[in-house]
């Protein structure tokens, strides 16, 4: 599945809600989903009257992260697989069929959250003057306003939360940090911020228009997060397996 297929799928097929920072022109949203296609720097173009936007898409979680290896809970996942594979392969010496279950450890933070959005976040931006200029050498954008959308998706299992003064449990998003609306504020090529998020059930996208006076109200209206109030979850694992007698005709 394309990337703009499988975004469209988790976020806007299955009903998901959306929650939205500024005044959401429906039709002109409407009109970039609808004429979104895979590219390739950016990850997708959308091309519609007199606009060209692109939308480059990255992954986040709130796990350690190391530059050479990437997020901690893809080694873990890959690692727990091949361990259930061969209990589950040794378990059916044995028995007819196996089930496993094992849980991934979770190194998860308010801190590894945002250092891994700021840092990502931040590489793709120093990118965008590449990707404006593939976009002029591959299209005719005389009379053209070129723009530009991050798609951010949270891909932490179970998602991030925090406990709010009502001791709710709430979703969590990247513009709780002070720092990474002070970025966003000195990243105006990137007009709109969507954040991709699970929320315990289902996917919901956080839409974002990049002003100054949106982004302080933010900061003004939400209470502070910190790691005793930050929750993440550690996630389940498990596997099956059945024995299929051998034909013998």
């Amino acid at each position: 599945m394309k990337e703009i297929e499988r975004i469209i799928e988790k976020y806007l097929k299955n009903g998901g809600e959306g929650i939205v920072y500024f005044n959401l022109n429906q039709e002109l949203f409407n009109k970039v989903i609808y004429n979104a296609k895979p590219y390739e720097r950016p990850d997708i173009l959308s091309i519609f009257d007199n606009k060209i936007i692109g939308i480059e898409h990255f992954e986040f979680d709130s796990y350690k992260r190391t530059k050479r290896k990437g997020s901690d809970f893809k080694i873990k996942e890959n690692k727990i697989e091949r361990n259930i594979n061969r209990k589950l392969n040794e378990e059916l010496i044995l028995k007819d069929s196996a089930i496993v279950n094992e849980e991934i450890e979770s190194t998860g933070s308010l801190k590894n959250y945002f250092d891994n959005f700021k840092e990502i976040f931040l590489d793709h931006y120093q990118k965008i003057d590449t990707y404006i200029e593939n976009i002029k050498n591959n299209f005719d954008c005389t009379n053209k306003e070129i723009h530009f959308c991050f798609f951010a998706e949270d891909v932490t299992p179970l998602g991030n939360y925090y406990l709010s003064t009502e001791r709710k449990v709430s979703l969590l998003d990247p513009l709780f940090s002070s720092d990474v609306i002070e970025i966003l504020k000195n990243s105006p090529k990137v007009e709109y911020l969507i954040i991709g998020v699970y929320a315990m059930h289902e996917y919901k996208m956080v839409i974002i228009e990049n002003k100054k006076n949106i982004l302080e109200r933010l900061k003004k209206e939400r209470m502070e997060v910190n790691e005793k109030n930050f929750l993440c979850f550690s996630p389940q694992i498990m596997g099956s397996a059945i024995k299929i007698p051998k034909n013998n005709k």
